[in-house]
């Protein structure tokens, strides 16, 4: 029988930029693996067994005790920068995220990255916000900048979420 034992070692950063969620990194029964969390219909996770010599960043000792007691099954990471690792309870992401959003200090030049987390949340007023900063750094380039902003409302609508106030940036 296994006992699931994992250790966090480090991460790895899709995307390559920060701010952003990162994918832990770690031993889970003597394996090296990296674990994949999904939020669709419940939480679920996914390991993949990685090569010994795969690349991913790895834990300081300071972000080692900043991190501990992180537990695979129920936490997740998240990024602001490459020193800045922050963990919470997958349940409680939506509570991680506004309150990341509720720092004027997180993200100020990359409002992609804030819509990304906002979007999650499922609160109308916060995503609003976030799109009104995003529409406005696209540019000049009117016909993008709507294409852009039909796709996000579309999506919003298929989320559930009203979108009247949204609509208005078409006007």
């Amino acid at each position: 029988m296994s006992s699931n034992t994992f250790e966090l070692l480090g991460f790895s950063n899709p995307l390559d930029d920060y701010p952003s969620p990162i994918v832990p990194i770690g031993r889970l029964n003597g394996q090296l693996v990296a674990v994949y969390t999904t939020m669709k219909d419940g939480v679920s996770h996914v390991t993949e067994t990685l090569s010994e010599e795969a690349a991913f960043d790895r834990l300081t000792p300071e972000l080692k005790d900043a991190l501990g007691g992180f537990d695979y099954l129920f936490d997740n990471l998240y990024a602001v920068t490459s020193t800045d690792v922050r963990k919470y309870h997958v349940a409680d992401q939506k509570e991680f995220f506004l309150s990341l959003l509720a720092d004027d200090n997180f993200a100020p030049d990359n409002p992609f990255a804030r819509l990304s987390i906002a979007q999650p949340t499922g609160e109308p007023a916060i995503i609003l916000a976030e799109i009104k900063k995003c529409y406005k750094g696209l540019g000049k380039t009117p016909r993008f900048k709507k294409a852009w902003l039909i796709q996000e409302i579309e999506q919003m609508r298929a989320d559930g979420i009203d979108v009247a106030e949204i609509e208005t940036l078409l006007k």
